[in-house]
């Protein structure tokens, strides 16, 4: 005897009618004649009485329509004991590779709503992200987009960082000149963001070779603040107020933004947790009205 037995058996008991519960089952009427036939067999007896008007119950049938009530509850409250222990124990896996900024805002935000949610962030996992070991992406436009579908978050211009006490930091933007005249600090390793800079710059005619290759943000901007050249980056890589010895500024004739996008697999069935902090992420951001470059 199967609950799935049962809950047809139930199904039949209620309606009274074969095609009805069919219908309400969503099977074929033969199939829940069989399924009825040979839960009858394995009882040993009959369960229902056929009349013109309808089914009726034998005694028989009742007792166990009573029982089958009684297993399928017990069914329904183990499945919501199981999530809800899965709901505390699961820990939602990111790949965070850009607007960093809003990360402890959006984390924070979530977390008081939902302190049994925890967190891994993975920054820049190249690793994570061949071996799939992830439920979402934060990033900017992946050199494989293939298999993924993305929602857009916003869009962020590019911006030079310099020192904070700079005597070109209280302009209001750059000349392109000025910004010939600094050295360049760029992003290096695998990240997309130094093919990104370095695209962009060339398409504009401009070919600076990198005095310091650095493959971190925070490390840049401390190279930045040491007054060792400045760094083309997002504006919103960082909290300026978390890293206050460094200016972003924008560059006359250079205008370069990136779109920042909530990447997930395509194929992949995410679970609830993971899809209810997607949604509030696209939520946070459609509420910051952060489309288009400011």
């Amino acid at each position: 005897m199967e609950l799935l037995q049962l809950r047809r058996f139930v199904a039949v008991a209620e309606q009274r009618n074969i095609s009805k519960a069919a219908r309400e089952l969503s099977i074929s009427q033969p199939a829940l004649s069989r399924s009825v036939h040979a839960l009858e067999e394995e009882v040993g007896t009959a369960l229902f009485l056929r009349t013109a008007q309808g089914l009726n119950l034998t005694k028989a049938g009742s007792v166990l329509l009573r029982q089958a009530r009684e297993m399928l509850a017990i069914e329904t409250r183990a499945l919501q004991e199981i999530i809800s222990v899965a709901n505390e124990e699961y820990t939602i896996q990111i790949i965070v590779r850009c607007i960093e900024k809003f990360l402890m805002d959006v984390l924070n935000t979530y977390l008081s709503l939902h302190p049994h949610i925890s967190f891994s962030i993975l920054q820049n996992d190249d690793i994570a992200l061949q071996k799939q070991q992830y439920d979402l992406i934060i990033a900017g436009p992946l050199s494989d987009e293939t298999g993924f579908t993305r929602h857009k978050l916003l869009t962020e211009r590019i911006l030079c960082a310099l020192p904070q006490e700079h005597v070109f930091a209280t302009q209001e933007q750059l000349t392109l000149e000025q910004f010939k005249s600094f050295s360049l600090i760029q992003f290096g390793g695998r990240r997309q963001i130094q093919w990104f800079m370095k695209y962009q710059m060339l398409e504009r005619g401009i070919d600076l070779t990198p005095k310091i290759i650095c493959d971190d943000v925070r490390t840049g901007c401390n190279l930045v603040a040491s007054g060792l050249g400045v760094l083309l980056i997002p504006e919103y890589a960082i909290d300026i107020q978390v890293t206050p010895k460094i200016c972003l500024l924008p560059v006359e004739g250079l205008e370069i933004s990136r779109d920042a996008f909530l990447y997930r697999r395509a194929s992949v069935r995410l679970p609830d947790q993971v899809e209810h902090f997607a949604h509030f992420v696209i939520s946070y951001f459609k509420k910051l009205g952060l489309s288009d470059p400011s």
